[in-house]
């Protein structure tokens, strides 16, 4: 994917400044935050900080998925991860924060548990719906406004378009208690899940990463190459790289050594690969390999 396209794509609210990710864990991000009248500058500075981490995890979301997301979903998506930043957020360096005359500025390198994100991601359906969306007829026992409020949130996340009749999904979600609700999810000659739970989001999550789990994902999400990499000197480097290389699972899945070639002045050998994010692994390839005298070529991969 052309690199100022995808820098375009961050450009949600206008709050954010740019984006850049740097090639091994961390993501580095400046966001500025506008001051608001009445608005303690400490509670601007902490808003900030918390669109810092948002940020940085929607960079890599975006980064992982196929196709785009339009700024509406992405938005949506950027808060709801923001708000579980715990669990995505391995930790951070280099916080600089700037009093400015309209507000604050935030910038820096955040490290991202991408095994987790990825994880999390294809339970939300970002794997198996390339951007289209899931049409179901969704009711809900409750008439709260903020529950009507965090549903269609949560629809927009999830890719759900409610239909009123039609559809060959329904859910349903009731609200039995204070932090008691419960659901279930069927499809048309399919399957069916219920799920129960304290809040509307967690039920919501449970039946709908059950659907998705069932949902094959198209080959294109996740393609397969082939990785040829030559310079080595003996066989016993092709095995090192090659446990390196398995290692490497947030960028690469189902990992095959086709062939080892012994060359007259190298050798080399090459692989099968399912490739999960194909950024993350030429950021890996371009850091491990030519510090080591080592090239590359990746085959039948097409650029993102």
């Amino acid at each position: 994917m052309n690199f100022t396209k995808f820098i375009c794509k961050q450009l949600i609210m206008a709050a954010v400044l740019c984006v850049i990710a740097t090639p091994a864990f961390a993501v580095k991000v400046q966001v500025f935050k506008p001051a608001k009248e009445g608005k303690p500058a400490t509670s601007v500075r902490q808003e900030a900080i918390e669109l810092a981490f948002a940020q940085a995890l929607l960079t890599e979301a975006l980064r992982m998925v196929p196709g785009e997301l339009d700024s509406q979903r992405a938005e949506a998506l950027r808060d709801w991860l923001g708000e579980r930043r715990n669990v995505f957020v391995s930790g951070y360096r280099d916080m600089k924060v700037g009093q400015e005359e309209n507000g604050i500025s935030v910038g820096l390198d955040v490290t991202v548990n991408r095994n987790a994100l990825r994880n999390t991601l294809k339970g939300i359906g970002l794997f198996s719906t390339n951007g289209s969306k899931v049409k179901a007829e969704v009711r809900t026992s409750s008439e709260d406004q903020g529950d009507l409020a965090i549903l269609d949130k949560l629809e927009l996340i999830y890719g759900v378009e409610s239909v009123k009749g039609g559809a060959d999904t329904a859910v349903v979600i009731n609200k039995s208690g204070k932090k008691r609700w419960d659901g279930s999810l069927s499809v048309v000659g399919g399957e069916s899940w219920t799920a129960y739970g304290p809040s509307l989001d967690t039920v919501w999550n449970k039946l709908w990463k059950k659907y998705f789990e069932t949902v094959k994902t198209p080959e294109s999400m996740n393609p397969h190459a082939n990785l040829v990499v030559i310079g080595w000197f003996s066989p016993e480097g092709v095995r090192e790289f090659g446990r390196v290389l398995k290692g490497w699972d947030a960028a690469v899945q189902e990992v095959e050594l086709l062939e080892v070639e012994m060359k007259p002045t190298a050798v080399s050998a090459n692989w099968s690969l399912e490739i999960a994010d194909q950024w993350l692994l030429k950021s890996y390839l371009n850091d491990y390999l030519p510090q080591r005298g080592l090239s590359y070529t990746i085959n039948g991969l097409g650029e993102k």
